[in-house]
């Protein structure tokens, strides 16, 4: 992926604060929900697992359980079954959402494209029925927003180190980190090579700098604020601010006992 390509995803948005940040990507969720649409993709690759991890934990802090499913892709006992009888990327069709909801991908078809032992013409079938799948999802209204985290390799330990919010997130961590630490470079490079492949309009990759996990999730929740905004035309600094208002004046209507 192009220089000129990654800033072109860069969000315009000016800085926000922790909790402005929240209630604005709150807000448009709920927007897309009361909409019906568009349903919404969000895939999560990369190295930066920890990134990536502390950045689903956050995001669905802030979200309607009742909209949104978080999956973890891919079975690596499955990672094989590339080519199996039905669709191709059926696990994938499956768990698409609903129009109005976000499926959130922690891991997708590229985390199998690079752990699946295919040759050379099998790695370019499998990355054109890639190329048709996100082409089908927008051309039926969905929103495919795909964001690759990644970290230095000495970063990641020593961040995993660091890592006491949860004896459970640290456990999950540590599997994936082993796992990844085995062939590091490779992965990057694979990775890079899929996203030059798979970068398209309708489907563009998002790079955030590389950062500590704090930094990474505020240019993530930046990035969606910025995009959803473009898709359902609001301005949402503008509507929770609104909204702040209009609540305000109903305390006040209920503090003089008008409500």
């Amino acid at each position: 992926m192009s220089e000129e390509a990654t800033s072109k995803m860069q969000p315009a948005s000016a800085p926000a604060s922790e909790l402005e940040r929240k209630d604005r990507l709150a807000l448009l969720f709920r927007e897309a929900v009361q909409q019906k649409g568009p349903g919404v993709i969000l895939v999560f690759e990369g190295v930066g697992v920890a990134g990536i991890v502390h950045t689903i934990h956050r995001l669905c802090q802030v979200l309607d359980p009742r909209h949104y499913e978080a999956h973890r892709f891919p079975d690596e006992k499955k990672a094989d079954a590339v080519f199996q009888i039905g669709p191709p990327l059926h696990d994938y069709w499956k768990r698409l959402p609903k129009f109005g909801d976000l499926a959130i991908f922690d891991g997708s078809y590229y985390s199998q494209a690079m752990l699946a032992d295919l040759d050379r013409k099998e790695r370019k079938a499998f990355i054109e029925e890639i190329r048709n799948f996100e082409r089908t999802l927008a051309d039926n209204g969905y929103l495919v927003l795909k964001i690759c985290i990644t970290r230095r390799e000495k970063d990641l330990k020593k961040e995993l180190k660091k890592e006491r919010a949860s004896v459970l997130r640290k456990a999950l961590l540590q599997k994936r980190m082993r796992r990844l630490f085995k062939d590091f470079d490779d992965r990057v490079e694979e990775l890079k090579r899929l996203m030059r492949k798979t970068d398209a309009p309708h489907a563009a990759w998002f790079a955030p700098p590389v950062g500590d996990s704090r930094e990474v999730a505020r240019a993530v929740f930046d990035y969606l604020i910025a995009r959803l905004e473009e898709a359902l035309s609001l301005d949402s600094r503008t509507a929770v601010a609104e909204f702040d208002e209009a609540m305000e004046r109903v305390r006040q209507m209920r503090r003089q006992g008008a409500v």
